[in-house]
């Protein structure tokens, strides 16, 4: 008996301590259990997580394929008709029913391509396109004003906004045209890193206002130039969406995930160079429109900011490509 005291001294011990250790031992079991059970919960709730983030991630891409899916057949029309009048781009909206069937889209444009000299003249036939107003266009120019050796101008839009009417994209206190300019160069759609629209610069970044637009180029009588540099010469304009981030993410998360998860968008390029890198954050969701408004997001659109690629659809050879937003 003395060895076996001696090797379990707990027997010993008087009463009250016997309970302490023995509501210790419990405690310890309680809380490997307990570990066992989080560790559980964790396993499972990551797996929800994943399998909200994959029905989210394929929404998201359909949703862009949608959009986009409408520019080869915008380009068909500006070939066909060539010089298309303000009644001819309405009808086609109406037509393929554009805003019933893609009401989340910010903007729906056509481009023109005009050399310097033919600014003026330009400027003229669009003032006086009577086709859908008696009043033409008489207030019309081109934006910003400034002799440039080419412009690409914004023609046709909608909705209408008349600060965007007119813009040009190869505005030299803009990023816009390097953009332009490769969907031309690679007769391909090209996707813009998140950029404020024409229409909102007055407001300014802020999470409601940022952007992503997707350009798909127009050659003149349909060709399909081989070479960059054939389809410079060639090149007719251009046609694109553009829709706000916080729109399209907003139209996509259910319920269900607003309340699972947290969801941020980050830009990698300006998260590795310390930058303000947020593109979205549910939180925003869950704000009054007006606290929106008042969350700044600071964006440098001089600069490529986002590194997520989507499909960009149909390309110019018709082939589908993945889209190269630092491009």
């Amino acid at each position: 008996m003395e060895t076996i005291a001696a090797r379990l001294p707990l027997l010993a011990l008087p009463g009250r301590l016997v309970g302490v250790v023995v509501l210790v031992l419990g405690l310890l079991a309680t809380g490997v259990l307990y570990q066992n059970a989080v560790v559980q919960e964790t396993s499972r709730r990551g797996t929800e997580i994943n399998r909200l983030a994959g029905f989210f991630r394929l929404d998201l891409t359909n949703r862009i394929q949608a959009y986009i899916d409408t520019l080869p057949g915008l380009r068909a029309f500006c070939q066909l008709e060539e010089n298309p009048n303000d009644l001819q781009f309405a009808n086609y909206v109406k037509l393929i029913s554009l805003q019933n069937r893609y009401p989340d889209l910010a903007i729906t444009f056509v481009a023109r391509s005009v050399k310097g000299k033919d600014a003026t003249a330009f400027t003229e036939a669009t003032r006086r396109d009577f086709s859908l107003n008696p009043d033409g266009h008489p207030e019309f120019r081109i934006k910003p004003f400034g002799q440039r050796d080419e412009h690409l101008v914004i023609r046709h839009l909608y909705p209408f906004v008349p600060a965007t009417f007119g813009y040009d994209l190869y505005d030299p206190s803009q990023a816009y045209r390097s953009y332009a300019e490769a969907a031309i160069t690679r007769g391909e759609a090209v996707a813009t890193p998140p950029i404020v629209l024409a229409k909102d610069r007055t407001v300014g970044a802020k999470p409601d206002t940022v952007s992503v637009v997707v350009r798909l180029p127009v050659y003149r009588r349909g060709t399909n130039p081989q070479s960059e540099e054939e389809r410079k010469a060639a090149a007719w304009g251009l046609v694109g969406v553009g829709f706000r981030i916080l729109d399209l993410v907003g139209n996509i998360l259910s319920a269900e995930m607003l309340e699972g998860m947290d969801l941020r968008i980050v830009d990698t390029q300006a998260l590795t160079a310390g930058g303000t890198s947020l593109i979205f954050d549910t939180s925003w969701m869950k704000l009054s429109p007006t606290e929106v408004s008042k969350r700044s997001a600071t964006l440098d659109t001089r600069q490529p900011t986002l590194s997520l690629r989507v499909p960009v659809g149909e390309t110019a050879s018709g082939r589908s490509r993945p889209s190269n937003p630092g491009a």
